[in-house]
């Protein structure tokens, strides 16, 4: 969702929340994906880094190089609905 934040709609739109998450830093970081949306505010590393530092919340999340890795480690994004069954099955 950091490489391609329109996947964020299409995760939310096959009913995707954060307590299908499994780690308690990926809840978060989706939760503040999903914030970030209803603010009208870009999502990418800095814009989630911000708001989780706002909330003191960063370090919950993993911190800066958890976000950074997922930034770079990230797999394709054309395969967004096959990731979220995943997440949803295993929830």
């Amino acid at each position: 969702m950091l490489l391609a934040p329109p996947t964020l709609d299409a995760a939310m739109s096959l009913g995707l929340i954060g307590d299908d998450f499994h780690y308690p830093a990926n809840r978060l970081l989706f939760s503040s994906f999903v914030k970030l949306r209803e603010l009208g505010s870009p999502i990418d590393v800095v814009t989630i880094s911000a708001l989780l530092t706002e909330s003191d919340s960063l370090e919950r999340a993993g911190g800066m190089s958890y976000l950074a890795g997922l930034s770079a480690s990230t797999p394709s994004v054309t395969n967004a609905a096959t990731y979220v069954a995943r997440v949803q099955q295993k929830a």
